[in-house]
């Protein structure tokens, strides 16, 4: 039914839309929405329940740590590239660290819903780490797949028409860049030649383009991440 469904709404959209719309870049997306729900949980709407009883997060040592466990994630990175689960661990590693993953977000998400700030914040403090470990876990499956081969399913798609223009290779660099504008603005006066003058939004940042033929037929981008500050 499913698979019906998507494929009417497939015949319904332009050509250039039609390869966001398969099954990878679906599954890509809603991964990356479940990885980003645990971070964006513990760090805006804990704080706003919080606040509705009257306590801030630096009132309270142990919900350092739940922001903690993302930058330390390394220490048990390992154990999921290597570990094999099991029973579930025969349908692949990364998925079956996935499923458990999972079900451990979402158990920790019912903990933290459960837990009563005005009854026991420690209660709350251990969830919300909690949480934050079974997040940071996540981050580190999904960080798996951020370099990747891409393969085209179709011939139409942009991945198959590059490939079939250009060949096998690289696609494109990124830099990071930490004021995208000055950058841009330093590159203009020095004769580069911009795909984009001003910065546009990507997936996780500001970014832009410069054109191929300023680094010898090679496409870069310069992204400004998110949490960063232009001149900070």
């Amino acid at each position: 039914m499913t698979t019906r469904w998507l494929s009417d709404l497939r015949s319904r959209l332009p050509e250039g839309l039609l390869s966001y719309f398969e099954s990878a870049p679906l599954a890509a997306l809603f991964l990356g929405i479940s990885s980003g729900f645990t971070f964006a949980m513990i760090g805006a709407t804990l704080t706003t329940r919080l606040a509705q009883h009257g306590i801030t997060k630096s009132a309270v040592t142990a919900f350092a740590l739940t922001f903690l466990a993302y930058n330390f994630k390394f220490l048990w990175a390992p154990i999921v590239d290597n570990v094999r689960l099991p029973v579930i661990g025969r349908f692949g590693q990364r998925r079956s660290w996935l499923w458990l993953v999972g079900v451990l977000v979402m158990a920790a998400v019912a903990f933290l819903g459960i837990a009563d700030p005005d009854g026991s914040l420690y209660v709350v403090a251990v969830a919300a780490v909690t949480l934050g470990v079974a997040g940071a876990t996540f981050d580190i499956i999904i960080d798996a797949y951020r370099i990747e081969l891409l393969e085209p399913t179709a011939t139409d798609t942009p991945v198959a028409r590059f490939l079939e223009r250009r060949g096998p290779g690289l696609h494109h660099l990124c830099f990071g860049s930490p004021d995208i504008r000055e950058h841009l603005r330093d590159l203009k006066d020095k004769g580069v030649e911009l795909i984009d003058e001003v910065p546009r939004p990507g997936a996780h940042g500001e970014v832009a383009f410069l054109q191929p033929a300023a680094a010898l037929g090679v496409l870069v981008e310069l992204i400004q991440p998110t949490d960063v500050k232009a001149g900070v």
